[in-house]
């Protein structure tokens, strides 16, 4: 995941492996909602017996080239949802003062 901010005051917290995007008033409200979205589809998925995610294409290459600059400015965040059965886990690039 690369989480940047937008044109205006919001913060966006795009997906790479699949494209989804998530928009929120602060850096943590669209980490929140895009790891809420990402975890209902995967369910969504599962429960209609397809690999999840798997219908999502990835993000476009531009999103990847931001998140390898940004990687190697700050060490990425790995997070992993509480709940025990998670099968998700992310990594977070903060583009903070980095160009998208």
């Amino acid at each position: 995941m690369l989480i940047s901010r937008g044109e205006d005051a919001s913060w966006q917290a795009q997906a790479l492996e699949c494209d989804l995007l998530a928009i929120g008033s602060s850096r943590a409200a669209a980490l929140d909602t895009l790891i809420k979205v990402n975890e209902v589809q995967a369910a969504h998925d599962v429960r209609h017996s397809r690999e999840p995610l798997a219908r999502f294409a990835a993000a476009p290459e531009s999103c990847w080239s931001a998140f390898k600059r940004t990687a190697s400015i700050a060490e990425p965040v790995e997070l992993t949802p509480p709940t025990p059965a998670s099968i998700l886990h992310f990594l977070v690039a903060n583009a903070v003062g980095v160009d998208r």
